[in-house]
Parts: C-alpha cells; sequence; structure tokens
C-alpha cells in the first residue's frame, strides 16, 4: 500500500510539472519588411513559403538561417500595371493579386508540386479573372518552374476574390479545394454586380474543386452541391438577388417598366418617368417590400437606383 501511494505521488509530482507550468514563447524576427505577405505554408522541406500579393513574388525561408530565396517571381504573367503605384484617379487593383499558396501533400517523396492562385488579367472596371496553376520546385536551383496551369477562367474583383487553397484526401485521392468569394456583389462600388452565389453554372461564391486523381488535368466540381436558397419571388428575402436585382424587380411589378430598361445610373424622373405622385407610390413600395422606413428628406435626396441601392444597403446593414 505504501509503495503504491508513493507512485501515486511520484505520478502526481510529475504531472504538475508538465502540465502546471505556463507555456514560454520566444519570439524571433525571420524576415522583416515584406511586401504584402498574403498566404504563409510551413513545408515538409522544413522551409517557410510565402506569396506576396502586389509584388508577385514566392519566398522560401529557412528559419534556422533566416536565409530567404526568391524562387519565383510573376510580375511578368500579371497583364496589367501596378495601379497602386501609379498617379492616377481610377485604381482599379484587385483584392489578393499573387493569393493562395499550397505544397502537394508529397511535396518531399517525388512531387515537388507548388500550387498557386493569382489574378493575371484585367478585364474592365472591377472585373478580372484568376488563374490557377502548379510549379514544379527545382531543388538545384531552388526555384520554381514549368507552370502548367489548371485554370484560367477564374472570376476576379477589386473586392471578395477568395483565394484560399487547402488539400483534402478522400478514397485514396487528393483533392485541391478553391475559396472563391463573390466577388464583393452587390456592395460600395460593385452594388450592381449580380450576385451568382446560388447559380450552380458559376463558379463565383463556391468552394471549387479539383480532382488531381489524374494528374495533371482537373475536374472543375464546386461544394456544396446545394440549390439555390430561396424559391424566386421579388421580395427582400430572396437572397439570391442582389440588392440591385430586387429595386430593379420592384420598378417592374410597381411602376410596369422592364428590367432591361433600367439602369443602375437612371434617374426616376428624368430616365424612367416618375412623376411625383410616382415617386411617392413607389418609395412606400420599397418601405413595405424591404421593411425600412424612409424619410421625407431621404426620398427627396434619393434620386437614381443607384442611390436608393445604396441607401437599402445601408438600412439593412
Amino acid at each position: 500500500m505504501t509503495k503504491a501511494i508513493i507512485t501515486f505521488l511520484c505520478f502526481y509530482i510529475v504531472g504538475l510539472s508538465l502540465y502546471g507550468q505556463t507555456p514560454h514563447f520566444e519570439r524571433s524576427i525571420l524576415r522583416s519588411q515584406l511586401a504584402d505577405p498574403w498566404s504563409i505554408a510551413y513545408g515538409a522541406d522544413g522551409h517557410l513559403w510565402i506569396t506576396e500579393s502586389k509584388t508577385y513574388r514566392v519566398l522560401r525561408i529557412d528559419p534556422e538561417t533566416k536565409d530567404m530565396k526568391v524562387v519565383l517571381d510573376l510580375s511578368a504573367a500579371r497583364e496589367f500595371p501596378r495601379y497602386d503605384t501609379l498617379d492616377v484617379d481610377d485604381k482599379p487593383w484587385p483584392q489578393g493579386g499573387l493569393m493562395g499558396m499550397v505544397l502537394h501533400p508529397k511535396f518531399t517523396e517525388g512531387s515537388p508540386y507548388v500550387y498557386l492562385a493569382y489574378i493575371y488579367k484585367h478585364l474592365s472596371g472591377n472585373d478580372f479573372m484568376s488563374k490557377l496553376s502548379r510549379f514544379r520546385y527545382d531543388e538545384h536551383t531552388n526555384l520554381l518552374r514549368d507552370e502548367e496551369v489548371i485554370d484560367q477562367e477564374i472570376p476576379g474583383s477589386n473586392d471578395h476574390n477568395g483565394g484560399r487553397l487547402e488539400w483534402a484526401q478522400q478514397d485514396g485521392k487528393y483533392f485541391l479545394f478553391y475559396a472563391l468569394g463573390d466577388m464583393g456583389a452587390g456592395q460600395y462600388s460593385n452594388v450592381g454586380r449580380k450576385n451568382h452565389a446560388q447559380d450552380l453554372n458559376r463558379k463565383e461564391g463556391k468552394i471549387l474543386r479539383n480532382d488531381f486523381s489524374s494528374l495533371p488535368y482537373a475536374e472543375f466540381k464546386s461544394i456544396p452541391d446545394n440549390p439555390p436558397v430561396g424559391g424566386g419571388g421579388n421580395g427582400g428575402n430572396d437572397q439570391n438577388a442582389s440588392l440591385y436585382e430586387q429595386v430593379e424587380e420592384l420598378i417592374f411589378h410597381s411602376m410596369g417598366i422592364p428590367p432591361d430598361i433600367v439602369q443602375l445610373d437612371s434617374h426616376f424622373v428624368d430616365d424612367l418617368n416618375f412623376d411625383s405622385l410616382d415617386v411617392v407610390e413607389f418609395f412606400m413600395d420599397v418601405e413595405l417590400e424591404f421593411d425600412v422606413l424612409i424619410t421625407d428628406e431621404e426620398m427627396e435626396r434619393t434620386l437614381t437606383v443607384r442611390s436608393l441601392v445604396e441607401l437599402l444597403q445601408r438600412k439593412i446593414e
């Protein structure tokens, strides 16, 4: 019995020494003055891998020696200038730039591949195009080479691009997941952009799953494969429509004006031919439809479809 008590006390004391202490962390600066780091991954090679969103560089840092190597410079693949460095009024820089990065799960076991998501093309306004590619790491030159484009038709924007990458394995297959945002649809400078997050035929607002069981090709899937939210209708409860679309539909139902005539900058009186009575009746419909209260002063200042959408956005938020 005495021996059992002594043994218990020994384990108790050891347990206190191991778990009763406050964890101690020491901080050391590996590298400073990085240019807009976006994604940081610790690789199986024992190095930190970092993407710089605006310079479009990929860095590889040795945590022991603190040595840093630029293993890839994708700035030449960016088919638009560094708007953020130019002295111009309109600077449509995409949110992110060079974004997500993951290393192949068997990076040190014969598959030295690095996967990158980046914006490469400016279409117009806030519209961009993104690309998902893989690169082979050459351990002799310490460089990423031989780009293989997996998907170059990924929508991009100046807002809500997403861009995160993650691996998962199921039934012996490797899947690469790409989190794609809703492009900022329905808010701020994208207030007129349609929200396609619940449209299963569009990539916006989805988790994209790429099947790499037959490399190098990828099979596009969207996860979750769920039906659209809501059953249509013209009310503020339709989650599948942006505020702009809902206002368009309300103008049609209230005033009989087809949506193809209504533009974001349409003036209620000058373009849509509302008279003073039409304005009052329409804004009463707006209050009922969106369950908001609009004062006379706000109604007098709200002259266009855009200003109405922005007013509703503020009130709903």
